[in-house]
């Protein structure tokens, strides 16, 4: 039986909506499969998501503008560091549910989740195939990070494609 391990995170409903999608489909057109759903930011710190889901869905609603701020910054400098280093603190506690469930092939569509298992991944402590489903509409470079580890990329459209093969220089 093979085991698919489908990570999402719950900023905005894009990621949870595309993961259960998924989960769908591979239920619907294969036989012989095992998939569990994880929200990854919940499984790794229940605090710490409850938090930064509450920031983002108040600042979506009531200050788009300031949103949009944090979202370019994350590309570069100083909060990119912040999540990266995050990220990896982070891993190690997604490191125990990995372990223990041992999938064929992991499957986020957050960026945090890729960054966690490619950084799992570089340390050799998993060694599933990593597939990326980009939920953004342009490959922000946080769901780069660590990018020569994942396996697949999926993106939504041929113009997205062609700005992922420059920005990763395939």
């Amino acid at each position: 039986m093979k085991k698919v391990l489908i990570f999402y995170a719950s900023y905005g409903g894009g990621h949870l909506s595309a993961a259960r999608s998924i989960k769908e489909y591979l239920e619907d057109n294969f036989n012989d499969i095992q998939i569990n759903l994880v929200d990854c930011m919940k499984y790794v710190n229940k605090a710490l998501e409850k938090i930064t889901t509450t920031a983002y869905n108040e600042m979506a609603k009531k200050m788009p503008w300031a949103w949009g701020k944090i979202y370019s910054k994350a590309q570069k400098g100083t909060i990119a560091r912040i999540s990266n280093n995050s990220n990896k603190i982070l891993a190690l506690k997604l490191n125990k549910l990995l372990q223990d469930y041992k999938p064929d092939i992991i499957i986020s569509t957050h960026p945090f989740g890729s960054q966690m298992c490619t950084y799992l991944k570089s340390k050799g402590k998993i060694n599933s195939k990593i597939a990326t489903i980009m939920t953004d509409y342009a490959p922000h470079d946080q769901w780069l990070v660590n990018s020569d580890l994942v396996d697949f990329f999926f993106v939504a459209h041929e113009g997205m494609k062609l700005a992922l093969e420059e920005k990763r220089d395939f």
